[in-house]
């Protein structure tokens, strides 16, 4: 017995490996491209756990800051949730 689910929209997911928040308007905010998808949260996190950027809208990135402060270059954890 097989069962069949048919995702309509269909359902598209790019998330990029790096970005450079340096102020030259190319690829200075890091954030997931959707599409299909209808609830989202997004959430970067450091490399202590302490989450850094959370938004709700797929139209927002992380632009590479924490509370106005330009974080350094380092390994950051994202969780994306989405529906």
């Amino acid at each position: 017995m097989s069962n069949y689910a048919e995702v309509i929209p269909p359902l598209s997911i790019y998330i990029p490996n790096a970005f450079t928040p340096n102020g030259d308007y190319i690829n200075n905010v890091f954030k997931p491209e959707l599409m299909g998808v209808y609830e989202y949260e997004f959430y970067v996190f450091d490399r202590w756990g302490e989450e850094i950027f959370e938004t709700n809208d797929q139209l927002i990135g992380w632009d590479g800051k924490l509370r106005g402060n330009k974080c350094q270059q380092d390994v950051y954890v994202y969780l994306v949730k989405y529906r």
